[in-house]
């Protein structure tokens, strides 16, 4: 079954992520940007999280299991996808620490790769989330893991939201990964995919007073001056209606011919909206200090670029290894 309306909220979701890096308000106001930058747009990580775990429901056996063959065929895929992205920002993030005058650049790039370097954190969490996943379902009922799971999270949220533990290296590398946020948001996914279909109107009613909260919880942050977080309380109740919106409403004809497009296209800007960044942070500019022309120059590379890559994909099979 095509589910061309996930596509389409992958691909938008995409542009959330873009404006994560880039901060297109902070030329504008501090307070804006934050809640648009570190609060609005970070529901799209875990809206990623969660339809790569309702996808993986299609695998489940009658006893509620996932098989290893098929965790593993995602695993394969999300682990080139990552190798191939590492070969472009492995190098960049070397030049870069060491024109910082890191003295232990190599080693540095060395750790970043292994937990994730720049943006690519999401693909090294999602592999090790669907695999936990797939061994943890060998000895615990779906709920059980469910349960656990968003202990971890909640009682990480707590300790970070409150200022308990400083956001450090631990945290970007360990907590914003598979155990603590990738791994509740893939069973949910999971989960969810037994979920039955909800009055539109309610689902569209959850996800403005949970948006509303999370801009809340987000200013909240902003006003205790706490770096921005991936992790936040009210951020379950942004994702699960909207995921659950885009589920079951109806696409239209044009949209779901063209939903594979969409779905591939979200995946190259993921990858590649980042490199023009990089780049300009290598050979500085002043372009950098221009968010909001920094985050049109980003979009504009990262649509054409992905454009580019499907239009010659056909030909040049080594291509299709970016999506």
């Amino acid at each position: 079954m095509v589910y061309a309306l996930l596509d389409a909220g992958k691909f938008v979701a995409s542009f959330f992520v873009v404006f994560i890096h880039t901060e297109p308000l902070a030329d504008v106001s501090p307070f804006w940007s934050y809640l648009l930058s570190h609060g609005l747009s970070r529901q799209a990580v875990p809206f990623f999280f969660i339809v790569s775990g309702f996808l993986l429901a299609r695998h489940v056996t009658a006893e509620g299991v996932v098989p290893f063959r098929a965790a593993l065929h995602t695993t394969r895929r999300l682990l080139s996808l990552y190798a191939v992205y590492l070969l472009f920002y492995a190098p960049l993030d070397f030049w870069m620490l060491h024109g910082q005058g890191h003295g232990a650049a190599f080693s540095e790039t060395l750790i970043e790769a292994a937990y994730g370097p720049f943006h690519l954190w999401f693909f090294p969490a999602l592999l090790e989330a669907v695999l936990l996943l797939a061994l943890l379902l060998k000895f615990l009922r779906l709920r059980t893991i469910l349960l656990l799971s968003g202990a971890l999270y909640f009682g990480a949220t707590a300790v970070y939201g409150f200022g308990l533990l400083p956001v450090d290296s631990f945290y970007v590398h360990v907590v914003r990964g598979a155990v603590f946020f990738g791994l509740p948001f893939v069973a949910l996914g999971l989960f969810l995919a037994r979920a039955p279909r909800l009055p539109r109107r309610r689902l569209l009613l959850c996800y403005g007073v949970g948006t509303l909260l999370m801009l809340g919880e987000s200013g909240w942050h902003f006003a205790r001056q706490l770096p921005p977080l991936e992790l936040f309380f009210t951020l379950p109740l942004c994702v699960v209606p909207l995921f659950l919106l885009l589920r079951d409403a109806a696409a239209g004809a044009w949209l779901t011919a063209h939903s594979v497009t969409l779905r591939r296209m979200s995946t190259l800007i993921y990858g590649m909206h980042v490199l023009p960044m990089v780049c300009l942070f290598v050979w500085p500019a002043p372009l950098l200090q221009q968010h909001l022309l920094l985050t049109a120059v980003t979009i504009v590379w990262a649509l054409l670029a992905s454009w580019l890559v499907l239009r010659l994909a056909p030909r040049v099979r080594l291509l299709r290894y970016l999506y």
